[in-house]
């Protein structure tokens, strides 16, 4: 348990002291840990990390990869596993001349690829896809 500790916390820590820049050349590396917990009355347990990693063919617009991992487990039922790969592309809006201490970006991020849920009394594989915004500390 301390090990998975670590590497989260690692992992976490790679996406915050990283200084973002959305120029052509560049690349960003990050991440989500989507859902880490459980709950002790049902005995359960779940996971989930999202390693992403892109390169900046023009300014503010990434290509790259992302992959995602999951664990979901718990009492009475058997473990059941979740997964996707596939590529990824996201683009910033607004200003980049600003220079403030805390500058904020909007983006958006499209992703498309093959994933699915096995185990757990359930099999789901094949083509997944997704967009929704953020927001980036620069």
């Amino acid at each position: 348990m301390k090990k998975i500790f670590f590497l989260a916390t690692a992992f976490c820590l790679t996406g915050i002291v990283s200084k973002a820049q959305t120029q052509k050349g560049y690349y960003l590396i990050g991440g989500n840990i989507a859902s880490m917990g459980g709950n002790t009355n049902e005995k359960s347990f779940n996971l989930k990390i999202e390693p992403k990693a892109a390169w900046f063919i023009q300014d503010d617009l990434a290509v790259g990869g992302q992959v995602s991992l999951g664990l979901d487990a718990g009492r009475g039922r058997g473990p059941a596993f979740n997964y996707f790969v596939g590529p990824m592309a996201r683009y910033y809006f607004g200003d980049q001349q600003v220079n403030t201490p805390k500058q904020t970006r909007l983006f958006a991020e499209a992703n498309a690829g093959i994933g699915g849920t096995n185990g757990g009394g359930r099999s789901t594989n094949g083509f997944e896809a997704g967009i929704g915004p953020g927001l980036a500390f620069l």
